[in-house]
């Protein structure tokens, strides 16, 4: 277990960003899930990360069992079962038969449905330092939140 999720465990620390597969296996009562990061008023704007698969072969034979695989993995009655037991959120938002059984995704349910797929890391190399410039000028008080975020779109565009 990572060291800041123990701290937390422990309530040395009161907050922690950590991955939702962490969340469900040591989730209790009184911890909450939200969303990050939030926009205007509250909103939340998840980013998450999803995964893909991706079978070829120029085999006819492998083709067609690589085709029965993916449909398989996709196929939502499966998918809602293994993303459940891995602690993911599902990959589409709706016929959750295992996930309506469980209290812990009522929120998840909600948050994937506002989830936005975290970008690449092309796009984010270039946003990062912007973000991260924005964010220390706010720190140094050399601007305030408003100008700082109108200075990084104005840069970005």
């Amino acid at each position: 277990m990572e060291h800041n999720l123990q701290m937390f465990l422990e309530g040395s620390i009161h907050m922690i960003v950590t991955r939702l597969p962490a969340f469900k296996h040591y989730a209790k009562n009184d911890i909450e899930a939200i969303p990050l990061p939030l926009e205007k008023e509250n909103s939340p704007y998840p980013l998450v990360n999803t995964w893909n698969v991706v079978l070829t072969n120029s085999n006819p034979e492998h083709q067609n069992l690589a085709v029965k695989l993916a449909e398989k993995l996709a196929d939502p009655v499966f998918n809602d079962e293994w993303t459940n037991a891995a602690g993911f959120l599902p990959v589409r938002t709706t016929d959750h038969t295992v996930w309506g059984k469980d209290s812990f995704y009522e929120n998840m349910q909600f948050i994937s449905k506002k989830a936005e797929l975290i970008p690449n890391s092309q796009i984010l190399g270039k946003i990062l330092p912007v973000i991260n410039q924005a964010i220390t000028s706010v720190i140094k008080t050399s601007a305030s939140p408003e100008d700082a975020a109108k200075t990084a779109t104005d840069s970005l565009n």
